[in-house]
């Protein structure tokens, strides 16, 4: 390891740089570890930039790894608060996070499907809204990622249902939408 930093009582503070065979860290340390403004990079892809706090991702920051990119508010070595993610395969993340997890008010965007809604621990868990890449649409109640309780389901050949969804599977009479034409 090799380390060029202002050394304060055999400690590194202020700014700072260490370096080993695999990562390098540059910015801001207090009594030997990362804290404050910082760039972590790895060999393998890995690079972080942004604050830390007694050696962990702590604030504001963006995180690129395996092809994802995860920005926004960090706590404890997680996201935690506002943030988005993009990920590898072109899905992407808006909204609340919870320990690493989807949590709170968010929007999911994938090649498939579009939801915005409430989130509890990576679950759809609340009141939310879904719209499906074939036209079908879901606005209503979720517990955990099945659309269960009250709301209005709208298929794709114009089917609408009023009613009751349990576990993903509609109860109770569908309303045939009308379409009128003034001429």
């Amino acid at each position: 390891i090799v380390i060029e930093a202002n050394w304060v009582k055999n400690k590194i503070n202020g700014l700072g740089k260490a370096t080993t065979d695999e990562e390098v860290y540059e910015g801001e340390w207090k009594d030997n570890k990362p804290h404050g403004l910082g760039r972590h990079t790895r060999e393998n892809g890995y690079k972080y930039e942004g604050e830390c706090r007694q050696g962990e991702k702590t604030g504001l920051g963006r995180l690129e790894e395996d092809g994802n990119i995860y920005e926004g508010d960090w706590l404890d070595e997680r996201l935690d608060g506002l943030g988005i993610a993009n990920y590898f395969n072109g899905d992407k993340y808006i909204g609340n996070w919870k320990d690493g997890k989807y949590h709170g008010k968010g929007i999911y965007i994938s090649q498939e499907q579009i939801y915005e809604g409430m989130w509890e621990y990576n679950n759809k868990n609340g009141f939310g809204r879904w719209f499906g890449v074939n036209g079908d649409c879901y606005s209503g109640s979720w517990k955990d990622n099945q659309q269960t309780g009250w709301g209005v389901y709208k298929s794709n050949d114009g089917t609408v249902y009023l009613s009751g969804i349990a576990f993903g599977k509609k109860y109770g009479k569908s309303i045939y939408q009308l379409i009128i034409v003034l001429i």
